[in-house]
């Protein structure tokens, strides 16, 4: 109990200053003993607001002896600079800071309810288990993948299985003492940051679906029905300004900027994605687009037969698949946010791309 705590605590001090007894110590009688007692038990539950309470009584109670006093001075010292180490030991020279990480093994219970989480792990062992589970259960599940369940797209789902073959790859090499070199254990590292980046925002749309249930929350480790934070209204107004090059194999090379980035991939204020609406159509003796507003013919976004995906990076390749080398693709890209759909940029004009 707080109180035998805080008792047994007064007590020790008594015995090693050879006072005779507690209530001798502090000059008070049992009844105001126990009142003061229990009043250091409620501060001890708190050690954050300790040093503040101690200085409170060291202020206010005069009948405190001054050797007494001088503990608990410095008491209330001791446990500020405790409790700012942290903060001092980030403003180390990093050569210094390695010797001293040992203050992490007594400091974790002060900074244990600061400590941030994440969906996914930042340990190796913890994200191995983490990218196997989820690059499993993405696809599987008929007719329906888990993956498309839940909001994403075939492209976002091979991806993620793709991944997590390749970690599967990378982190054999990890495991094994004779090939675990240097530029592995960098691998590693860069691998985890990238998955990292390309995850989030999947995660952010799975976990917003509306068929959405425990067992996804559990695998993915995201929370369902979160309360939205607060966010801009207004809708992107920028344009998609991209380029769509093939690369061989049924596959385009997209790359998406906004206006005012003439020349690196970017994507636009308010924007964590890029939308696409497209079709794949039969070659003609016409290889340019129509002109804009140039008959009813022209497709647009909306049109019967038209496919929508979202892509979470601002440079992708698209698989459009061996089947369609040599047939053309009409599309159309706008700024896309997985968050708020709602404020989704308008549709660039009319592309056709011939695939090769």
């Amino acid at each position: 109990m707080p109180f035998s705590f805080a008792q047994a605590f007064f007590e020790i001090w008594v015995a090693e200053t050879h006072a005779p007894n507690v209530s001798a110590v502090v000059n008070l009688n049992t009844a105001d003993l126990r009142k003061y007692l229990s009043y250091l038990s409620d501060i001890l539950r708190d050690l954050n607001n300790l040093p503040r309470v101690l200085s409170i009584i060291l202020r206010f109670l005069s009948v405190l002896p001054p050797n007494l006093k001088i503990f608990l001075r410095y008491l209330r010292n001791l446990l500020r600079h405790l409790r700012n180490l942290p903060r001092y030991l980030r403003n180390f020279p990093p050569h210094l800071r390695k010797p001293l990480r040992c203050h992490e093994l007594f400091l974790k219970p002060f900074k244990s309810y600061n400590m941030s989480s994440t969906r996914i792990s930042e340990t190796i062992p913890g994200f191995n288990t983490y990218i196997n589970n989820t690059g499993t259960y993405v696809a599987a599940g008929t007719p329906t993948t888990n993956g498309a369940r839940l909001g994403l797209s075939p492209t976002n789902i091979t991806d993620w299985e793709n991944m997590k073959t390749d970690w599967i790859a990378l982190y054999a090499k990890y495991s094994d003492p004779l090939q675990s070199t240097a530029a592995v254990k960098e691998a590693v590292k860069n691998f985890m940051k990238d998955f990292k980046t390309f995850a989030q925002p999947l995660l952010n749309i799975m976990a917003a679906s509306p068929n959405a249930v425990e067992a996804d929350e559990a695998v993915f480790n995201f929370k369902i029905g979160r309360a939205v934070p607060s966010h801009s209204t207004t809708p992107i107004s920028e344009v998609v300004v991209f380029d769509a090059r093939p690369i061989g194999g049924g596959e385009l090379k997209f790359s998406c900027r906004t206006a005012h980035d003439d020349h690196r991939a970017s994507k636009a204020e308010g924007a964590d994605s890029v939308q696409l609406a497209y079709m794949v159509v039969v070659p003609n003796d016409n290889p340019t687009p129509p002109p804009p507003g140039g008959g009813d013919d022209i497709p647009t976004p909306n049109t019967k037969g038209m496919a929508k995906e979202v892509f979470t990076k601002s440079q992708f390749t698209f698989h459009a698949g061996v089947d369609n080398v040599g047939k053309r693709m009409v599309v159309f890209a706008r700024w896309w946010n997985t968050k708020h759909p709602e404020l989704a940029g308008p549709w660039s004009p009319i592309s056709i791309v011939v695939i090769a």
